[in-house]
């Protein structure tokens, strides 16, 4: 038994789909993404490393030298380029996971998003991660790896070279905030297509409407809460050796807020009511990516000798227990959601006295001490005399 969805986000031609072939068809997924996470790094490792300039001046050196006579040119490929082709890259795998998910069966538009959004977060740690902190020096760590070099070797290695990928990562950040957000409210592709409908294609009035009301869209909650996650980690992760990188990630959330704000309230209208579930796994992955970012100092700082960096690892454990607090504390009624969007409209004692509720007195006041109430963004319609009577 759990939660029934908004109805407009029940997806009605997987109601009939077996619990056992969801089942079978999740693990499927999970195969599926595991692998390619796992793999999808091999062609961005690929053109990351063939895109570093001490790479290329080694397959081709008549190409550099010809770039190095244009400082425009030479800072583009240096700096711009691998940072563009994984974004281009990974610009393809929420269109892939999505379709993916959606032929799993799960009955809820709610639960398909919640798992693209959980497995979008796996593979872009996995694959910018990787991409960035073990691409250019990867052909290095398999060459140590086969010539069965000691531990303190390889952690030597890495420690050498994740702080060298910090100038990568900060590009990819302006990147993504100077190019994503602009483009989110110029909104040209959209408007493109509309005219073209309304200019060949809309011969009626409802054509007309229909094309209006298709070329908006919704709001892609997934993208941009896989996206924002991923810029906090890589943010937290990196603010100690590259302190600029926390500039640009300023401009990206404020851009964010701006932008996202923009569009919920005047630009897509709402496909569907999730009641907040978004913000449980959000704060889970937050955590996450704070572990990552402590694991990593105490790594760099035991490479590079620093004496008291085993006091860092008393971090991870209070991390631990205040993740556990806060799940125990808020998991039920998160789950659960507020009691004025499950009922539509906050319940009077009155009401249940009268007999206009058919619940009973003592369950309802036995069910208010689990139930959290919070005010809502757009609280419920109420019935016209009652708004009088509050007047």
């Amino acid at each position: 038994v759990h939660q029934a969805p908004d109805p407009k986000a029940v997806v009605w031609k997987n109601i009939s789909a077996s619990p056992n072939g969801v089942f079978f068809r999740k693990l499927v997924l999970d195969a599926f993404v595991l692998a390619m996470s796992l793999l999808w790094v091999i062609p961005i490792g690929f053109f990351s490393l063939l895109t570093t300039v001490e790479n290329l001046d080694k397959m081709m050196p008549s190409l550099v030298n010809l770039l190095r006579k244009s400082q425009l040119l030479f800072s583009i490929v240096e700096g711009i380029l691998p940072v563009l082709l994984t974004i281009i890259f990974l610009a393809m795998v929420p269109f892939v996971i999505r379709t993916a998910t959606s032929k799993v069966g799960y009955h809820s538009q709610i639960k398909i998003e919640l798992v693209v959004t959980q497995k979008l977060f796996v593979f872009y740690y996995i694959n910018v991660f990787m991409s960035f902190l073990l691409g250019p020096s990867a052909l290095d760590l398999i060459k140590r790896l086969s010539n069965n070099s000691d531990f303190n070797t390889i952690v030597t290695l890495l420690s050498t070279n994740i702080p060298l990928q910090s100038e990568p990562m900060m590009i990819y950040v302006m990147t993504q905030a100077l190019s994503s957000f602009p483009g989110e409210l110029l909104r040209i592709v959209p408007l493109i297509i509309r005219a073209i409908y309304h200019r060949f294609l809309c011969k009626t009035v409802r054509e007309h409407e229909k094309a209006d009301k298709d070329t908006i869209g919704y709001f892609d909650y997934v993208g941009h809460y896989s996206q924002d996650l991923l810029i906090f980690a890589i943010v937290i992760t990196y603010s100690t050796m590259q302190p600029m990188i926390l500039l640009f990630a300023i401009v990206y959330y404020c851009l964010a807020l701006f932008t996202t704000l923009y569009n919920i309230q005047f630009v897509f209208p709402r496909e569907y009511n999730a009641g907040g579930v978004y913000w449980t796994a959000t704060f889970g992955r937050m955590l996450f990516g704070l572990g990552v970012f402590q694991l990593t100092m105490v790594g760099l700082l035991g490479a590079k000798q620093f004496y008291a960096s085993p006091v860092l690892l008393v971090l991870i454990p209070i991390t631990i227990v205040f993740y556990r607090y806060c799940d125990r504390l808020f998991s039920k009624r998160a789950k659960y959601g507020p009691l004025q969007s499950n009922r539509g409209a906050t319940i009077e004692i009155d009401e249940i006295r009268e007999g206009s509720v058919l619940i009973d007195e003592e369950d309802f006041r036995d069910n208010m001490k689990d139930s959290y109430q919070q005010n809502e963004l757009f609280p419920p319609e109420q019935p016209m005399n009652r708004m009088e009577e509050n007047l």
